[in-house]
């Protein structure tokens, strides 16, 4: 990111990004990006108008702070996520399983906050995801810990938040690896009704 141009410099000329066709340039080339972006400036908040597209992008970009979960920061998370060699290496906590991980994982890369093995009248939800002034509880239903009497225990312990007015999407661990769009499709739907949005979409503005 630059003020101006060399030749627009020459001419004295620092004209404000304003208008609805900038601000459309500036969100099309943000929403580009699918994990990742990086910009480069040499200007401060300072040089640029209050009023200026470019000094409201440099602000997102030094007021954002690091998706985190339980205290971990993402990037750290994909990389034990990727590197730890699960046979042997527990999840970090307070995460029970590495199928935990993944599901929070994918959360976690569109935006979304959320909370790892929340804790309610002295029961444990794997992960909350809020947003607005809704939640909504996602329990993985891991294929060797889920057996009959474990899951009907769960569902028990489902059936008593419910009670308290909490919402739950159930995902199963082989559905997940199988197919993660389709095992997690539904997921996306019951986040969207509740009105609970990524962090980027909860702006006014895509960047």
């Amino acid at each position: 990111m630059i003020r101006a141009r060399p030749k627009d410099r020459r001419a004295g000329r620092f004209g404000l990004l304003t208008k609805a066709a900038d601000e459309r340039r500036f969100n099309v080339a943000a929403s580009r990006a699918r994990d990742q972006m990086i910009l480069f400036h040499s200007v401060k908040c300072d040089d640029l108008s209050e009023h200026d597209l470019r000094r409201r992008l440099l602000e997102f970009f030094e007021n954002t702070r690091p998706l985190q979960i339980a205290g971990i920061d993402r990037n750290e998370l994909e990389r034990r996520a990727a590197q730890d060699n699960r046979r042997v290496v527990k999840p970090p906590k307070p995460f029970d399983s590495w199928f935990e991980v993944d599901v929070a994982l994918e959360l976690l890369r569109k935006g979304y906050t959320v909370i790892a093995q929340h804790k309610v009248a002295e029961k444990r939800i794997d992960l909350v995801v809020e947003g607005g002034q809704a939640r909504l509880a996602v329990e993985c239903d891991g294929d060797n810990w889920h057996g009959a009497d474990r899951y009907e225990a769960d569902m028990q312990r489902q059936r008593q938040l419910e009670r308290c007015g909490w919402e739950f999407f159930r995902i199963r661990e082989s559905a997940f690896y199988f197919n993660k769009e389709n095992a997690l499709s539904g997921l996306w739907q019951a986040l969207e009704e509740r009105g609970i949005l990524p962090v980027s979409r909860n702006k006014e503005y895509a960047f």
